[in-house]
Formats: C-alpha cells, structure tokens, sequence
C-alpha cells in the first residue's frame, strides 16, 4: 500500500467515526428529550390529579356554611367529575379550564366570607405541598403551552 492510500483510508475511518459519533450522540439527545417530555406529562398528571382530589375536601368545607350557595358548588363538582385521565389532552385542558373557572368562582364565594373555618396551606398537612396551581402553571413551560 501507498502512503496515499493509507491516508486515504485513514481519512475515511475517521470521517466514519466522525459521522458515527455525531448520530449516536444526536440519537442520544432525543431520548433525553423524550424522557424529559414523558416526565413533565407525568408531572403535569399528578398535579391534576392533586388538585381534583383536593376538591372534595373544599366543596366539604364550605357546603355547611354556604348551604344557599348551591349553584357554585354544584358546577365545581360537575367540573370535576367530568376530569378523565385517559380522555385526549384537548379534553382534559378544557376539563381543566371549567374547574379552574368553578374554583375561582368558589373562591370569591369564600373571600366574601371570611369567617370560614379553612386551612391554611401553612398547616395543610404532613406531605401536603402549597401552591398547586402555580406548579401546573409552571409545569406548562413543558408542553409549550
């Protein structure tokens, strides 16, 4: 063999290499992204579940005291019985839009009566973490919403 044929081939094993480590790494990053994605839908689905369970526990404690504010309470209960995990993402963000709508207006409800007998999110509970709305609001950086 010739020397130019030696670089020659020298220089296509490397450019193989080259090409060989630039796809595995490429591959490589989209299966970070891929993970990534999976985990902040994960994410995303906890919080919701999080926060439709946590809604009984509101309704139960202001249906005593607002017994005549029945209307409020009966669109947030239907505005979580209608929340499905396994229904399209549309249908869950719209799910989710009518709850935060029904809470937000049971909400109201509440601050006009500040006599309420709630828990603070200080004192919420052993595990219980504050500010569930604001994580799923962070937690829509991920889905580019």
């Amino acid at each position: 063999m010739s020397p130019a044929s030696i670089a020659a081939l020298f220089a296509v094993v490397l450019t193989l290499l080259i090409v060989a480590f630039l796809l595995l790494t490429t591959y490589n990053a989209i299966v970070d992204l891929r993970l990534r994605i999976d985990k902040a839908w994960s994410n995303i689905d906890v919080a919701l579940k999080q926060r439709f369970d946590q809604l009984p526990n509101l309704v139960e404690a202001v249906r005593g005291v607002m017994s005549w504010e029945q209307d409020v309470l009966r669109e947030v209960s239907a505005a979580r019985s209608a929340y499905s995990p396994s229904a399209p993402i549309p249908d869950q963000a719209a799910t989710s839009a009518a709850t935060s709508s029904a809470v937000r207006s049971l909400f109201a409800v509440v601050v006009q009566r500040p006599g309420l007998p709630l828990q603070h999110p200080d004192r919420a509970g052993p595990g219980r973490r504050a500010g569930g709305p604001a994580r799923l609001e962070s937690a829509s950086v991920f889905r580019g919403a």
